[in-house]
């Protein structure tokens, strides 16, 4: 590795040296970390000098707690909670009380739903928690009904204005 060096100085080729080092370090094109790898990183380079994780910019992060926000009724026995909209997806939380239903309806674009408790009967399908579905556009969802109630993470279209 050492052909960047003066060719009458004795190689090693079992070790690196700093200028070999240095020498790889300009070749390599860089890539950035995933942020999952880069946040653990910067933990870790934290942890060890003692300083603090720095909050992300606010723009970057919206924590929605689970006591705050209003849930809204969409049918009796039925209440959802938009955590986020961007205008054409939005995600919420729609949990139904033992026994409701919610009408029939299309999906004008994918949806997905994933049962956080209790359970539903979605198209036929009983789903329990940790059951996850998607709703290809276009396919109705039909017979929507809780028996003991629940709790779903739904992402769906976002709703006309």
């Amino acid at each position: 590795m050492n052909d960047h060096k003066d060719p009458s100085h004795p190689v090693d080729d079992a070790a690196l040296d700093e200028a070999d080092l240095a020498f790889l370090g300009e070749a390599l094109t860089p890539i950035a970390p995933g942020p999952d790898i880069r946040d653990r990183i910067l933990s870790q380079v934290l942890a060890r000098i003692g300083g603090a994780v720095p909050a992300p910019p606010s723009a970057a992060l919206r924590t929605v707690r689970a006591d705050a926000g209003d849930w809204e009724e969409i049918a009796p026995g039925a209440r959802q909670r938009v955590l986020h909209d961007d205008g054409r997806f939005r995600t919420l939380l729609v949990r139904l009380e033992a026994g409701a239903s919610l009408p029939p309806h299309e999906h004008p674009l994918d949806e997905e739903c994933y049962v956080v408790e209790g359970d539903i009967w979605l198209s036929g399908e009983h789903m329990a928690r940790g059951d996850y579905q998607r709703v290809s556009a276009g396919t109705p969802h039909l017979g929507i009904r809780s028996d003991g109630g629940c709790l779903l993470h739904v992402r769906a279209a976002s709703m006309p204005a």
